[in-house]
């Protein structure tokens, strides 16, 4: 244990901005131990969350807390009780955007499916540009080069299973967002200079949204 607490503190980690997060498995866990793990760098500590929706919410909360990753929305529902359908608008820059769904019972069988801006409902797995991962509680649809607008996504399978369901977007890129208070007139251009740089030197190739 010793040996884990003294890598939790470990300069480096801090140096390098690396956060270690614990999960308790179990009731008889150590939980000091694992407080101590998290917090020497930062980071932070869970207890025991079930498997599903719980574990899931953990993980949302982490990178929409720890990252600069866009949490869009999060449901819940229960199948069969009503719409189990909701939207989001997305920006479509190079962004990676993730469906991600949630159900405790393990037994289920539930599954996404996907409305991309101006086309029609569609099983994900068979869209060009995105990929399924899924198991036992949970389904996670990975859209790469996904279009900008209004993007649809709905729950279908079993009635009347609990289920969460969330859309978020990982970066891939670098964004700056600038507060620019001009005095000039609406229509009128001004100009925005940024110099990028990565480990000391500067970043010559890259791509310009605005």
């Amino acid at each position: 244990i010793r040996t884990f607490v003294e890598a939790a503190e470990d300069p480096q980690l801090q140096a390098n901005n690396i956060r270690v997060f614990s999960l308790a498995l179990g009731t008889a866990a150590w939980t000091e131990c694992l407080d101590c793990l998290a917090t020497q760098s930062g980071g932070q500590w869970y207890a025991t969350p079930n498997p599903g929706i719980d574990m899931t919410e953990v993980y949302l909360n982490m990178q929409d807390a720890y990252t600069s990753d866009d949490l869009y929305r999060v449901d819940r529902g229960v199948t069969g009780g009503g719409d189990d359908s909701y939207a989001t608008y997305f920006e479509g820059l190079d962004d990676i955007l993730y469906f991600v769904l949630a159900w405790n019972d393990l037994e289920a069988d539930l599954n996404l499916r996907l409305r991309a801006p101006g086309g029609s409902w569609a099983d994900p797995a068979g869209m060009s540009n995105a990929t399924v991962f899924a198991g036992d509680g949970y389904a996670v649809v990975r859209v790469a080069k996904a279009q900008t607008g209004t993007w649809e996504y709905g729950v279908i399978g079993d009635d009347g299973k609990q289920y969460l369901a969330a859309v978020r977007s990982a970066r891939v890129g670098v964004r700056l967002a600038l507060e620019v208070l001009s005095k000039g007139l609406v229509g009128e251009s001004i100009e925005i200079r940024a110099r990028l740089a990565q480990g000391g030197l500067p970043i010559t190739e890259a791509k310009l949204h605005a």
